[in-house]
């Protein structure tokens, strides 16, 4: 049997059915690297700093020589041999193990006969930007892997400029801009990118059509509006749009895009569902409540399945800060009497804090009528406690040693002796 290694997105390692294989994170890492970078033999100790980091080597080495322990254990379980060791190098076995981003190199050595069909394939089987949803790993690794992001985005950037002379049809145009706007989610400030998306080279007809009755003003500032395609290519061609639309080209003002502003990274919430059996009850509410979290701008919800493994664990916090999540809604059922209940809280996994808490009522006779209204109040709650905590974390963020003035000031306090007023003061 032969195993495929996903980088796509996600790290995952897949046998000839397409299904998940579960193996070893630091052995996946040490898997995405080898293949991944064409290095089929490496030095242990730049395994050990690659994926620990640090500058205490021989603290890395000793964690290598754990892991290979579990990395051998799972192949003799397996009935493979996907990564060999040996007391000074690492090496991965050829012909047993592939990795997709293969699709890749062999758009990087396109021809110019074959580059629409090398492109069409990478834009089909590597849909995600290299191992995005990579989890917290070291400095070093985390490094390389935006070196490789950025090889792909060359690798495809290339690619675009070998298509862009050879498309004749409708479909090579679809692809090349498909291709142009992955480059620019990656990289909004490459210019092949932006040229393609914006029509400044156009592959069949310019996006602005020229007429001989078109006046000489017009296409100046048609050719000034191509010129201004300075990050936003979808507000390019829509004022593009608008201006063949009107057929006053020259009475338009230029295009100006709006102002980019940099946010951090939302934060991440996990919908842990209950550990008791329910019949489905209480997972078609929080199933409602996913899909009204989903349209809040402000959260980003793990996926079902990720929370569902996470629940099951017996120790949840070192997977909860593997996954980076910020928020766990924690629920469970209770009995009461005879009437089950739904108890849920949001718990803010930086301090391990409950910032919001409720119950309610499961009543079979009205169950079905009042869903909707509790997974509308749960989704209110939940985003209300997040935006509140949020703002109250960018504060405290905002000037740290103020706030640790503040602390060391409470915690004098504690005495109202004269000293201690002073202290606090």
């Amino acid at each position: 049997m032969t195993y495929r290694l996903q980088t796509s997105g996600e790290l995952r390692l897949l046998d000839s059915q397409n299904s998940e294989v579960s193996f070893p994170e630091k052995g996946l890492l040490i898997l995405a690297y080898l293949l991944a970078s064409g290095e089929r033999d490496v030095a242990r100790t730049r395994i050990s700093r690659l994926v620990w980091g640090g500058p205490d080597l021989a603290r890395g080495l000793t964690n290598l020589r754990q892991t290979v322990a579990r990395i051998v254990a799972r192949q003799e379980e397996l009935g493979l041999s996907l990564l060999e060791f040996s007391a000074s190098q690492v090496r991965v076995l050829p012909d047993v193990v592939s990795c997709d981003i293969e699709v890749l190199h062999a758009l990087q050595q396109a021809a110019p006969d074959t580059v629409h069909a090398l492109l069409g394939k990478a834009i089909t089987f590597y849909r995600h930007p290299f191992l995005a949803d990579l989890p917290a790993v070291s400095t070093e690794y985390g490094s390389w892997v935006q070196e490789m992001q950025h090889r792909c985005c060359e690798i495809y950037t290339a690619a675009i400029r070998l298509a862009l002379p050879q498309s004749r049809s409708v479909a090579d145009e679809v692809l090349v801009r498909e291709a142009a706007l992955r480059v620019f989610r990656y990289d909004p400030e490459n210019m092949v990118a932006k040229s393609v998306l914006a029509g400044a080279q156009p592959l069949a007809e310019p996006a602005v059509p020229v007429t001989p009755s078109m006046p000489s003003s017009a296409l100046a500032v048609a050719s000034e509006t191509r010129n201004e395609a300075v990050g936003d290519a979808l507000g390019v061609l829509r004022a593009l749009y608008q201006r063949s639309k009107e057929g006053k080209l020259a009475a338009v003002p230029a295009f100006q895009p709006a102002p980019i502003v940099e946010v951090g990274p939302l934060p991440r919430l996990a919908i842990l569902p209950p550990a008791e059996e329910d019949g489905g009850v209480v997972s078609a509410l929080l199933e409602d409540v996913t899909i009204g979290l989903c349209g809040c701008r402000t959260l980003r919800i793990v996926a079902p399945y990720t929370a569902q493994r996470i629940s099951r664990q017996s120790e949840k916090a070192e997977t909860i800060i593997r996954h980076a999540i910020h928020y766990v809604l924690d629920t469970r059922i209770t009995v009461e009497g005879g009437n089950a209940s739904l108890f849920a809280q949001l718990i803010y996994v930086a301090n391990d804090e409950v910032i919001w808490a409720d119950r309610y009522r499961l009543d079979p006779s009205d169950y079905l009528i009042n869903r909707r209204e509790i997974a509308r109040q749960v989704v209110g709650n939940i985003s209300a406690a997040v935006g509140r905590n949020e703002d109250t974390r960018l504060y405290y963020e905002g000037d740290p040693a103020a706030y640790f003035h503040f602390l060391e000031g409470q915690k004098s306090l504690q005495s109202y002796t004269l000293p201690s007023i002073r202290r606090a003061r």
